[in-house]
């Protein structure tokens, strides 16, 4: 009987730092979780900033083509380019494309130079992306 209760004072107490290991682990487990989904939200954001800046500048290329190059057949000069376009469709609302046009004449053919550059969102979470494309 004395080995018994001699094993039990030895063992007395051991419950409560286990039992505190465990939950500063598990919180430690959470605080990583946590951040890993915070990071994981804040790259989709960007992603998706990112893609929508990228299709504003090809739209405002796009534009730019159009206005250069007026159905049916017709060639302007690049005086026709607006020099931004701000979106309003959804998908693109609140993005923008700032629009420069540069001419060349080579071998009596006019060569066009378009530049596009989209931009999404503000300043500090925004994201901007440039498209250029050649015509003549």
């Amino acid at each position: 009987m004395t080995s018994r209760l001699q094993l039990q004072r030895h063992q007395h107490g051991l419950g409560l730092p286990t039992a505190l290991f465990v939950i500063v682990i598990l919180s430690f487990l959470l605080m990583s979780i946590t951040q890993l989904e915070r990071s994981t939200a804040e790259g989709f954001s960007i992603s998706l900033q990112s893609t929508r800046a990228f299709y504003a500048a090809e739209s405002g290329a796009e534009l730019a083509m159009h206005q250069l190059f007026p159905p049916p057949n017709g060639i302007n000069n690049c005086s026709a380019v607006a020099a931004s376009h701000n979106f309003d469709e959804p998908g693109l609302a609140g993005c923008s494309a700032a629009l420069t046009c540069v001419e060349e004449v080579v071998d009596t053919k006019p060569y066009f130079t378009v530049t596009s550059t989209g931009r999404c969102g503000s300043p500090a979470d925004g994201a901007q992306r440039t498209v250029v494309i050649g015509a003549h």
